[in-house]
């Protein structure tokens, strides 16, 4: 059939073939469902991926069929009346199939656009232009338009099954770069949410696991990137029965190995102070205890922040000075002195945060410390009910602070 012209020579289509197929001109939808035949979406298929260049009615019928039909010829001809059959009940006034001396293509006069040739594209501009703010760009336009394997519901046609392997592995690749580019900007939540997603739509891609587990380490999320490397040897090394690759062994020796032993410690530790007893709980946690002070400045959660607190007030009650060293102390003076520049020294930290950082201070440290937070309350709130708010919030931080903080509340 020759195409007509006029209207639909001005329309632009475009076509998804990542998950299900749907075709659109901005007004009115094809969708995968409303073919209602995996044979017509097959050969849709077929005259889509082959593009502008023609097949022959033998290259087809080979395709689809092979040699399991009776009258291949005539099976064809049927085919192509049911797919402009379908089409036509969306577009009556276009001729999207052309045939001419045995062979079928696209109508060329057609405005058509597929993602999956937009992913090639920006793909390959990525390779030439991978650095900077562009690159970033390109990777993001790329990761968005990927929403599936392509025509996911075709997994067992040939004609597809190679081209779904290919641009599976170019969207793990870019999904690779996307989550290492946010973050090296430090855009951990856009990172994880792109991995996220990326495992979700293929959750059989190692690769992507990986990429989650990285975006969880280097947002020094611990305990997440322990259970995303357990699942990891779950799906992917048979529990551990398969050797693990060097990358993940690499992991789990730099990264990953305090983090057991920080949780088999916490459990027995636990156990040991709800059985009221605190001097083999103390024992325990002599052990370890600089490995779980690490654990809480990375992660800084409450259940670190309880345990640690434990262990410093415990071995202050025995006149012990905190088993710090000197590295560890240098590193909470670094959190306590960027918790002091916000404008609200208590929002979003904990009582027992704040106590840590005092007790394991050092005395002129926390003396700095708490002629800021005494500035910084005063200027918050004035008057008479301002100096009870500051008497307040100075009694919880005194406990576990030095003596020098004595002064500063009889000044108050």
């Amino acid at each position: 059939m020759k195409a007509q012209t006029g209207e639909q020579d001005q329309r632009h289509f475009y076509i998804r073939l990542f998950g299900e197929l749907e075709m659109s001109d901005g007004s009115r939808t094809l969708r995968e469902e409303d073919l209602r035949s995996r044979q017509l979406l097959k050969l849709l298929a077929c005259l889509l991926i082959s593009s502008r260049k023609s097949m022959t009615d033998s290259e087809i019928v080979d395709i689809l069929w092979g040699m399991q039909v009776s009258n291949p010829l005539g099976a064809l001809k049927n085919l192509v009346y049911r797919l402009r059959r379908a089409l036509a009940g969306v577009w009556p006034d276009v001729d999207f199939i052309i045939t001419s001396a045995g062979q079928y293509y696209l109508n060329p006069q057609l405005d058509i656009q597929l993602d999956i040739i937009d992913f090639r594209t920006l793909a390959g501009r990525y390779e030439l232009e991978h650095e900077g703010e562009k690159g970033l760009q390109l990777l993001l336009q790329g990761a968005s338009l990927y929403r599936g394997k392509v025509l996911k519901n075709l997994h067992d046609f040939k004609w597809t099954r190679y081209m779904q392997v290919w641009y599976t592995q170019r969207y793990t690749f870019l999904i690779s770069q996307l989550c290492l580019r946010l973050c090296k900007k430090k855009d951990f939540y856009q990172a994880e949410m792109w991995a996220l997603n990326a495992m979700r739509m293929e959750p059989e891609e190692e690769r992507i696991h990986i990429s989650y587990l990285w975006v969880c380490l280097r947002e020094n999320k611990k305990e997440e990137a322990a259970a995303a490397f357990r699942s990891i040897v779950h799906l992917f090394y048979d529990d551990g029965a398969e050797p693990l690759s060097d990358e993940l062994n690499r992991i789990r020796r730099k990264y990953l190995s305090d983090v057991s032993l920080y949780s088999e410690n916490l459990t027995q530790i636990t156990h040991e102070i709800r059985e009221k007893n605190p001097q083999e709980a103390m024992r325990v946690s002599r052990q370890t205890l600089a490995g779980i002070i690490r654990i809480f400045l990375r992660m800084q959660t409450e259940r670190e922040c309880q345990l640690a607190l434990f262990i410093l007030e415990k071995q202050k009650e025995e006149g012990e000075d905190p088993a710090l060293p000197a590295a560890l102390k240098k590193q909470f003076e670094k959190i306590l002195s960027e918790n002091l520049r916000r404008s609200d020294v208590f929002s979003g930290y904990s009582q027992n945060s704040w106590l840590i950082l005092f007790t394991a201070c050092s005395r002129q440290q926390a003396s700095k410390a708490l002629d800021r937070i005494c500035g910084l309350l005063k200027k918050q709130c004035g008057g008479q009910d301002g100096q009870v708010h500051i008497h307040i919030q100075m009694r919880r931080l005194l406990p576990a602070a030095h003596d020098s903080a004595q002064h500063h509340l009889k000044k108050i």
